[in-house]
């Protein structure tokens, strides 16, 4: 591999895309091992799907952009839409970390922890809206 792999994918926002979209980026991180891919590909598919639901609202016809970046120590995630985005004060307000107990049924949240997900699963992420772009940028480190 070189210093650097770009890859882009347009993909249409519907729940089935989202999922092909995710296992096709996750099939390029043969670095992960299986615990951390495992996090990665909900942290991914977390994003696109807030992307479907939220952003576009379930909306036909829509589509969002994936670039992807591997480099030799992290992988980089830039989802862009042109839908209804959410505030960046939104974002700065979800949480940094899932605090639930995953064992116990009853008392899992009904909603608003994919955000919090992805923050606590990637090394960083970044959301900004320019020129009505929402963009979403996340970065995962490779485990040594």
């Amino acid at each position: 591999m070189t210093d650097m792999e770009h890859f882009q994918l347009i993909v249409p926002a519907t729940i089935m895309d989202a999922r092909i979209a995710t296992d096709t980026i996750s099939n390029l991180c043969a670095r992960f091992n299986e615990e951390d891919l495992a996090m990665f590909s909900t942290a991914l598919m977390e994003i696109l799907v807030n992307v479907v639901k939220h952003s576009y609202r379930l909306a036909e016809k829509a589509h969002m952009t994936v670039r992807v970046v591997l480099g030799k120590e992290s992988i980089k995630l830039i989802v862009e839409d042109v839908g209804c985005g959410m505030t960046t004060e939104q974002f700065d307000l979800a949480p940094n970390e899932v605090n639930f107990d995953p064992t116990s049924t009853l008392n899992l949240p009904e909603g608003g922890m994919g955000l919090a997900i992805v923050k606590s699963v990637m090394d960083g992420v970044q959301y900004e809206q320019i020129d009505g772009v929402n963009r979403l940028t996340a970065v995962r480190r490779w485990s040594s």
